[in-house]
């Protein structure tokens, strides 16, 4: 099934985000642009250098550069304008979940695989995207019980074999958009987070010791625009007014 098409820009278009909105921006990881870490900060351009394989250097480089773009088309600054902060709650690596110096009413989220790269940006709300290659789920029985919670790994196991790993994935896709809206990684076993059950909010299955709680108008839903052989999930801390998906290509070309 082919996702609709995106909504196209223009370069000059400016998206100003009010209350309970959130945009997502979409664009392929290209190999062939190099000068993209020209618009990237010295800490993003050491992270880049870090990497030894090309494709996901090449969907860093991406990320960084539409999320930039992103909240540059968002806040009226040029990429090279926009500071942006990466702590980790763990160590002093650049690498913990983005945030906006500049804009602190503005939530984002930033997701790569298989080449595709979604940026995810919300006002007044937590948001966190995921986007999943299909191709990269092979026997969904043996991940299926160290994902799911019981109830999810009998929705999985409902379904017939091959259509199984469409199942897993859109699974976990849904948990990670949840742990990134929440900041927390792994910190919290996929296992003990529930998203798959219809009619259902996410919830902790189990709750571990870690001292999360769950937002309670936290919601997660799939998007649609990732394309054929992708699934993607956005999730938000409470329930958003508007959600958009846009084309990002004329913002990393202008």
């Amino acid at each position: 099934m082919n996702s609709p098409p995106l909504s196209r820009l223009t370069r000059t278009q400016v998206f100003p985000l009010t209350e309970g909105r959130v945009t997502i921006w979409w664009a392929w990881a290209d190999e062939g642009l190099p000068e993209f870490s020209r618009l990237l900060s010295p800490q993003e351009n050491k992270r880049l250098a870090q990497y030894r394989n090309d494709v996901l250097k090449a969907e860093f480089l991406t990320g960084a550069v539409l999320l930039r773009s992103a909240l540059g088309r968002h806040t009226g600054l040029s990429p090279t304008e926009v500071r942006i902060a990466r702590e980790c709650p763990d160590c002093d690596a650049h690498h913990g979940r983005p945030r906006s110096l500049d804009a602190p009413e503005l939530d984002v989220s930033v997701s790569h695989a298989g080449g595709r790269v979604a940026v995810a940006v919300a006002h007044g709300m937590r948001v966190g995207v995921d986007v999943e290659s299909l191709s990269r789920v092979g026997d969904a029985n043996s991940l299926v019980d160290a994902i799911c919670s019981p109830l999810e790994a009998a929705h999985v196991r409902k379904h017939d074999v091959d259509r199984q790993p469409q199942v897993l994935t859109d699974i976990w896709t849904q948990k990670e958009a949840v742990l990134k809206a929440l900041g927390t990684g792994l910190r919290i076993p996929a296992r003990h987070l529930e998203v798959a059950i219809p009619g259902s909010a996410p919830k902790l299955h189990t709750n571990p010791d870690t001292g999360v709680r769950l937002p309670t108008g936290l919601t997660v839903r799939p998007l649609t625009a990732c394309g054929p052989g992708y699934t993607a999930a956005l999730a938000t801390s409470t329930s958003p007014v508007e959600v958009r998906e846009l084309a990002g290509e004329a913002l990393l070309s202008g």
